[in-house]
């Protein structure tokens, strides 16, 4: 027998969303969950040798740990995040991501902290859980795919064609 499904709604608050980021990441299983725990190991001690490029980002000074959540660990996340994108999923060696900011890193915390910071008093607003069995998902996917399709979006910028 099926559980019941529920369409009830949850509040989502900054201060949830902050609190349920890195745990919800890390319980994803996913290859950047594996990353971003790694990283949270690795800023335990961070090197004095100040970063010689701009990538990898290094990882953000104050140490980041789950329980409680702090903000610093939202930006590490997103920090994190865009190290995993541009190596395009590998990680980058331990020791580039130990390395102390430089001035343009240091800017980069400082613009990510002020947009945090821009959302972070907005109201808080409900959410609807969404999952397969859910037929809020497929309309949303169904509208996806027609604005994709009148506007002929495709993965490479030579075509103006959507084959979905």
């Amino acid at each position: 027998m099926h559980e019941p499904v529920s369409h009830e709604a949850k509040l989502l608050t900054y201060s949830s969303w902050c609190s349920n980021l890195v745990p919800m990441v890390l319980r994803s299983r996913t290859p950047f969950g594996a990353f971003l725990s790694h990283t949270i190991q690795l800023s335990k001690v961070l090197s004095d040798d100040l970063a010689p490029t701009f990538f990898p980002v290094p990882i953000p000074p104050g140490y980041c740990h789950v329980m409680p959540a702090k903000p610093s660990c939202v930006l590490h996340t997103i920090v994190m995040a865009l190290n995993f994108w541009r190596t395009g999923g590998k990680f980058p060696e331990s020791s580039s991501l130990q390395r102390a900011p430089n001035r343009l890193h240091r800017v980069l915390y400082r613009r990510i902290r002020s947009l945090l910071k821009s959302d972070g008093p907005a109201l808080a607003f409900e959410t609807t859980k969404a999952g397969r069995r859910f037929p809020e998902l497929v309309a949303r996917l169904s509208e996806l795919s027609s604005v994709l399709t009148y506007n002929g979006t495709v993965g490479t910028p030579m075509i103006r064609l959507f084959l979905g």
